[in-house]
């Protein structure tokens, strides 16, 4: 008798205690969502209320999530992973036209080359970074793209998802495509030996060092000037200017440095046969004196 009347003495505070657990669950529901406090000992409005959200709302809240990460996947690919991508691409084209020009130059009968490879602190972002191209028509979040790049994906979802005080530095680092390579020269000796400039810079004493200097100035006027130069067949100045420009021997496009590796066409009015291989010292890289008989293009004020 004494255990049963015990049983069900803690039944009913058992009962009292889930009461006043749900009425205070209530409440706070009450409250956060502004939906209206009643008296009543039961749970329905809510269940309904509750019912109603998984039903209805919910649906919509998902799509609404669907399209909002598809919205964000477009923005990540397209604007920041292929941007870098091409980005990365065209520094890496633009190495090659300058070692193009280079190829064809002899600094005190050495050659130089200038070589890039991945920065190591970021090869998984960057290896991320060039095999983008493989999920293009595919979703980002689905396909195996992630899983390959799973630690190059973590290491840039940590850095743009955090703070932007902590980590705004490493966040431009990693929008600055020009982090994602490590740049050196190539030095090719005419006895065929090779050397990178980074392993010998220390050993070699100040005058030397100054010229892989001038060879990184030469290689970009050069690369500068032959994107911005026409091209003989498209240049055809007034009949006073072209006569001056072929009496006194000088072409638009090769008026200034004579670093560029490409020649006139042998034979061409006012150049005799020349050659394209020839030996340049850093003194002979300065700019070469305009002509006082040479017309000119353009007058100042």
């Amino acid at each position: 008798m004494e255990n049963a009347t015990r049983y069900e003495s803690d039944y009913q505070n058992a009962e009292t205690r889930s009461r006043d657990r749900l009425r205070e669950a209530k409440q706070r529901y009450s409250l956060t969502y502004q939906f209206g406090y009643d008296g009543d000992e039961d749970a329905a409005r809510y269940v309904r209320e509750r019912d109603r959200y998984v039903e209805s709302e919910l649906p919509q809240y998902e799509a609404r999530i669907a399209e909002q990460r598809a919205m964000a996947e477009h923005e990540l690919v397209e604007n920041f992973i292929h941007r870098l991508r091409e980005q990365i691409e065209d520094a890496r084209q633009q190495l090659g036209y300058l070692n193009t020009t280079l190829s064809v130059l002899r600094f005190g009968g050495e050659r130089f080359e200038f070589i890039s490879r991945p920065e190591p602190s970021l090869r998984q972002v960057y290896d991320m970074i060039m095999d983008s191209q493989a999920i293009l028509g595919e979703s980002l979040f689905e396909s195996g793209f992630r899983q390959r790049h799973q630690a190059g994906w973590d290491l840039l979802f940590e850095r743009l998802t955090a703070g932007p005080d902590e980590a705004l530095t490493e966040l431009r680092e990693l929008q600055d495509y020009r982090n994602y390579l490590q740049y050196d020269i190539r030095i090719h000796y005419p006895s065929g030996d090779r050397a990178l400039l980074s392993q010998i810079n220390a050993k070699k004493s100040g005058g030397e060092t100054t010229t892989p200097f001038y060879v990184a100035m030469a290689a970009s006027f050069a690369q500068a000037y032959r994107l911005n130069q026409p091209r003989p067949s498209d240049y055809h100045p007034p009949g006073p200017l072209r006569r001056g420009f072929w009496q006194n021997g000088h072409w638009p496009h090769r008026q200034r440095f004579a670093v560029y590796g490409r020649q006139p066409a042998s034979g061409s009015p006012g150049h005799p046969p020349r050659q394209s291989r020839r030996i340049i010292t850093p003194r002979q890289l300065r700019p070469h004196r305009r002509p006082p008989e040479q017309p000119r293009l353009c007058h100042r004020d």
